[in-house]
């Protein structure tokens, strides 16, 4: 629209520069035409910039050319099977040629040496036929064992890394599964003593039940525990009193004690021996068990009069101690210290019970500020 008003007026502004030829070469005049030219007839370059994109933002300088080396291909390793690593071993220590037992009881340890000791003297007093096979860690672990060797041909043992811990207690089993010729296979805690008499009731039952004809679906596969006895000897608790009868509650027993499961050949022969899983340090326990579970095995329970089975708890470092047994609300636990003074007076060995049931708390034998390697004299044993 204004394009057609300014050619109106093109006429008339041709006749006023002819008239006026002052004003129209004047600065204004010349102003005047160019904005009425460039409204009807808008110059090639003005077009041609009103057609350009709008220009984009000054692009950075390019860096200077890396040369990138490709990485040569990472070779991914086959995930290995944690139970391999359970051959890491050190040469047994003191095998004796006889290997053949009812039971052989198994226990992965560091320190508390003095307190094994009588762990392993109580068991050897059993009339069942029993081997240890222990596994520690350390120089003094080496030692022990040796002690303990020369002692009793018995007993022998080897190391293992202490971690993963479930490493160690496989690496435990194992070893004992394939050296000895046993029927049952036990697992026992160094700081859990069983009796002399819970051997011989556990290995006097499997022979009964062995001998059944056919050996049908009821032979059991595990022989455990629901309920044991506690003994603190420990000098920093207030609690009293010392000795309690403790077992899980019925709605939360999942899985029996883990200390005392007597694990029969034909089970271990049919999981190839893995009860532990390789790579834990906590619920160890739990594997075998569920083991157990998955083929519908037949589980047999005994009772402390079956023959006690003893958690003895104390000052030094371990995963369960007597306060939180106190505070676990899937326990019971109840009073024990009169009766429990004449059943384990009857059922453990009279140097085991006086080792337990000592008066005075400070003696050497439960101070493990220093590591022990067997050879001091057992102070149970009354001075001649």
């Amino acid at each position: 629209m204004l394009s057609r008003i300014a050619r109106k007026f093109v006429p008339l502004g041709r006749g006023l520069a002819r008239r006026m030829p002052g004003l129209a070469n004047s600065s204004l005049g010349r102003a005047a035409k160019a904005a009425v030219r460039e409204l009807v007839y808008p110059s090639t370059q003005t077009a041609w910039r009103r057609s350009l994109p709008s220009s984009p933002s000054p692009s950075p300088s390019p860096s200077p050319q890396v040369e990138v080396v490709p990485e040569p291909p990472v070779k991914k390793r086959k995930p290995r099977d944690p139970d391999e690593v359970a051959g890491l071993t050190s040469e047994f220590i003191g095998l004796a040629s006889d290997r053949t037992c009812d039971i052989v009881l198994c226990c992965a340890f560091a320190g508390r040496h003095r307190l094994l000791a009588r762990v392993i003297a109580e068991s050897l007093a059993s009339e069942a036929s029993v081997r240890w096979v222990l596994t520690g860690s350390t120089e003094e672990d080496v030692q022990f064992i040796r002690t303990m060797a020369e002692r009793d041909s018995r007993v022998t043992g080897f190391t293992c890394p202490n971690r993963p811990l479930g490493r160690k207690w496989q690496t435990c089993v194992r070893k004992a599964v394939e050296v000895f010729d046993y029927d049952l296979c036990c697992i026992v805690g160094s700081d859990d003593i069983l009796s002399a008499k819970l051997l011989d009731t556990i290995a006097h039952r499997h022979a009964i039940a062995s001998e059944a004809v056919g050996e049908g679906e009821h032979m059991p596969s595990i022989y455990c525990a629901l309920e044991w006895i506690v003994w603190n000897v420990g000098t920093k608790s207030n609690h009293s009193p010392n000795i309690v009868r403790c077992s899980y509650r019925l709605q939360s027993a999942f899985q029996p004690l883990g200390a005392g499961r007597f694990y029969t050949r034909r089970f271990l022969d049919s999981c190839g021996g893995t009860i532990f899983d390789s790579t834990l340090d906590r619920l160890l326990d739990d594997r075998g068990f569920q083991r157990i579970i998955d083929q519908g095995a037949s589980v047999e329970y005994f009772s402390i009069e079956d023959g006690p089975l003893i958690s003895v708890k104390g000052d030094w470092g371990q995963m369960n101690a007597f306060d939180a047994f106190l505070e676990a609300d899937t326990l019971v636990l109840d009073e024990f210290s009169f009766a429990g003074q004449a059943l384990l007076r009857e059922s453990l060995s009279s140097a085991t019970f006086r080792f337990l049931a000592k008066q005075d708390r400070m003696s050497p034998q439960f101070n493990f500020s220093k590591i022990p390697t067997g050879t001091e004299p057992d102070e149970s044993t009354p001075a001649s």
